[in-house]
């Protein structure tokens, strides 16, 4: 026999035998699913083992998925709270008391932060060591979820409390979704749910208020100093305890702020804190994002 031939049937017999250990493993992690035993650590979990790795892997779902579309998803970034945002009242109080001179980050407890652009930065830095100085800039000083073999940091994110919350900053960032890990509920077997909300960050970013200052309309040209003086007033006098989320309340936030300048910060803040609680109070409920667990604790599907 040939030696090309002999080469060829030793491959063809490897990936034979590959496929075969490989068909193996998949039966015996299908088997141990069904009787939920988790084989990557090789034992039962508790509820609280699956609980700690289901809080990591929410996190590490959303950043694998936009490194998948780095172009798209440059600026997302998944962003650890201090603080329990577990019902839109925390959420509403939280917003007023932000300060207009201060980062949403800083405003909001952001104690941690995971971004694309680190990622790009840390990986161009172990395949080409370039640069190696640039992870702590797309996260202003915060601590990093990227461990240093550039994956994510999966024991500091299951070790994190259920008062803490993860929120989610994709494209643009103009709006972000608040996940309250309190919130993360056991339905039955292997099905949990966790409540969500969605909120506009010019509320309470110094940034995003300081870009939206300035900005105007044809109406507003129109304008003399004085109306615009008492459309300021109004706003001023703006109480977001009296707004109940009732139609009316954004068909009148509208008008409001769409036939006037945003010339001073203190309206966009206003026009984001009236919006957002307008949009708050409107959900009778929160929303809810439903997963389906292994029994390792890792999310198999989203619903």
């Amino acid at each position: 026999m040939k030696l090309s031939y002999k080469t060829a049937l030793l491959v063809a017999l490897l990936l034979m035998g590959y496929l075969v250990v490989r068909i193996f493993l998949w039966q015996y992690e299908a088997y141990n699913e069904r009787r939920g035993y988790c084989t990557t650590e090789g034992k039962y979990l508790s509820e609280e083992e699956k609980l700690e790795n289901l809080k990591a892997d929410i996190v590490v779902q959303a950043l694998e998925k936009w490194i998948k579309d780095t172009e798209g998803e440059y600026y997302s970034r998944v962003f650890i709270s201090k603080y329990d945002l577990s019902d839109k009242e925390k959420i509403i109080n939280l917003m007023k008391k932000s300060n207009i001179n201060k980062s949403f980050e800083e405003n909001f407890g952001i104690i941690a932060v995971g971004t694309v652009s680190e990622y790009i930065s840390r990986r161009s830095c172990l395949e080409n060591n370039k640069n190696c100085n640039d992870y702590s800039k797309s996260r202003n000083g915060l601590r990093g979820l990227w461990g240093n073999d550039n994956t994510v940091d999966v024991e500091y994110l299951k070790s994190l409390s259920t008062r803490y919350s993860i929120i989610i900053s994709v494209k643009g960032g103009d709006n972000v979704l608040i996940y309250p890990l309190s919130s993360i509920v056991k339905e039955k077997e292997k099905s949990y749910t966790m409540s969500y909300y969605s909120i506009y960050k010019f509320c309470c970013d110094n940034k995003m208020i300081e870009e939206m200052t300035g900005q105007t309309n044809r109406s507003t040209q129109k304008k003399t100093a004085e109306q615009i003086k008492l459309d300021y007033s109004e706003i001023l006098a703006l109480n977001p305890d009296r707004i109940d989320g009732k139609y009316r309340d954004s068909v009148y936030i509208m008008h409001l702020f769409g036939s006037i300048s945003f010339y001073k910060p203190e309206i966009v803040q206003k026009y984001g804190l009236f919006w957002n609680v307008a949009s708050l109070k409107g959900d009778t409920y929160p929303r809810f994002t439903n997963m389906l667990i292994s029994s390792c604790g890792k999310i198999s599907k989203i619903k």
